[in-house]
């Protein structure tokens, strides 16, 4: 049901958003401008440890972990934040072309739209439905 679309639809944000950097961000070695050894740096940074976190959190609702309705909440956090720390710090970058910015501006609102919209939709369901409180906090139900 519910929970397995849940637990389904967060596998395939791994290699989704893996593409999506392949596709979005060249190849950069150490003779490339500042802005681009950023760039690269923080979103090669942000798709490792992102996957990781979607990954880790995939296993731990498999395992029925009592803690995934939170970790999964907490890696939406740290999502949200990500985004906004690459766009800081790209944005910060000596000698950023404008259009480069831009670029960078739409991958990371796609990024945060998803969030966003996995948020919405689930977030009720974590923290609402009887069957996750049964699977992943052992409670009775009422």
């Amino acid at each position: 049901g519910m929970m397995a679309s849940l637990v389904m639809g967060m596998l395939p944000t791994v290699p989704v958003r893996s593409l999506e950097f392949l596709a979005a961000v060249p190849a950069m070695n150490g003779n490339a401008p500042v802005w681009g050894q950023t760039i690269f740096a923080a979103m090669t940074t942000d798709v490792v440890v992102m996957n990781f976190l979607y990954v880790t959190a995939f296993m731990m609702a498999l395992r029925n972990v009592p803690f995934f309705p939170r970790m999964l909440v907490v890696v939406w956090g740290i999502d949200i934040c990500a985004q906004l720390g690459i766009a800081q710090w790209v944005g910060n970058a000596e000698g950023l072309p404008p259009k480069v910015g831009y670029a960078v501006a739409a991958l990371l609102d796609g990024n945060m739209t998803k969030v966003m919209i996995s948020m919405v939709v689930w977030l009720p369901y974590l923290i609402l439905s009887e069957r996750v409180n049964l699977t992943y906090r052992s409670r009775i139900a009422r």
